[in-house]
């Protein structure tokens, strides 16, 4: 990460500000090996929460989790879920219709695998 700061000394700004939000908020995913994220792309108001958090809140986890696999599956279904798959390949489904992209981030955080 080092590296990549002192890089940014001769980046172009745009270049700057893109690191600077990727490395802003760091959440490890610790125990999880994918993270899929499900929603119909013309859902509405009902599927709000979800597009800004694939545009928001994915690039920063997949800059600080290079090693979880990371998903979108576009439905024609309403709503929206967020499936968590743990090293173990046991799969944790949430319901994320109706959700800002904040409230799922932290739902993600709460539904991590308990490591010892």
């Amino acid at each position: 990460l080092q590296e990549l700061q002192g890089l940014s000394q001769a980046m172009p700004r745009a270049f700057q500000k893109t690191l600077e939000f990727l490395q802003r908020r760091k959440v490890p995913l610790n125990g999880v090996s994918a993270l899929t994220v499900s929603y119909n792309p013309r859902g509405g108001v009902a599927t709000a929460g979800a597009r800004k958090f694939m545009l928001m809140e994915m690039p920063q986890l997949k800059f600080h989790n290079p090693s979880v696999t990371f998903a979108f599956n576009s439905t024609k279904t309403e709503g929206a879920f967020l499936s968590i798959l743990d090293g173990n390949k046991k799969e944790k489904i949430l319901d994320i219709a109706n959700k800002q992209h904040e409230d799922i981030l932290a739902l993600v955080e709460k539904e991590l695998p308990k490591t010892a």
